[in-house]
């Protein structure tokens, strides 16, 4: 109830297991009280237009949370008639990440249809290359995307990068 008083306990205090169960019922946390503002735990998500200076899909969504110093995000590029990947594709970051970009963690699939390919991205500071992950013999590669790979590029098919990093 936001009109019960709530106690403000002091250094040293000694509490009771009467105050405990008062602290936790005044405390509790509920999806409700999680449905917050954007940047704070279960805050709103935040769209973005994700920006490629490498290779074209002409639909391109983005959206992700930045709790204080860590962002969650999720792209998906959908290509249409005339794209390319030809060159490769480097894809904006939302937030930019901190220096040390070992702390990121990231997903690439890519969808030709209803099979879906693995990938990999290489992260700076600003932006993320997308690979395509392929088999060389006694380990996993990563090879450059093209037109042709890791297949013939059409119509609806689709990139998805999900990850999670430290902002700078």
């Amino acid at each position: 109830d936001s009109d019960m008083a709530k106690t403000v306990y002091s250094p040293g205090d000694v509490l009771t297991a009467d105050d405990a169960n008062d602290f936790c019922q005044e405390g509790e946390v509920t999806n409700s009280s999680l449905n917050t503002a954007a940047g704070q735990p279960g805050g709103a998500w935040q769209t973005f237009t994700p920006v490629l200076t490498t290779g074209t899909f002409t639909t391109k969504v983005g959206r992700y949370l930045q709790v204080g110093k860590t962002v969650d995000f999720l792209i998906t590029l959908t290509r249409a008639s005339g794209d390319s990947v030809a060159t490769g594709l480097v894809v904006n970051l939302p937030v930019t990440a901190h220096a040390d970009i070992n702390t990121a963690q990231i997903n690439v699939s890519l969808g030709d249809g209803l099979i879906i390919y693995a990938g990999a991205a290489l992260v700076t500071t600003t932006n993320m290359t997308i690979y395509a992950l392929e088999d060389a013999g006694t380990y996993i590669d990563t090879a450059a995307l093209t037109n042709s790979i890791p297949f013939t590029w059409g119509v609806g098919d689709t990139v998805q990068i999900a990850g999670r990093y430290e902002a700078a």
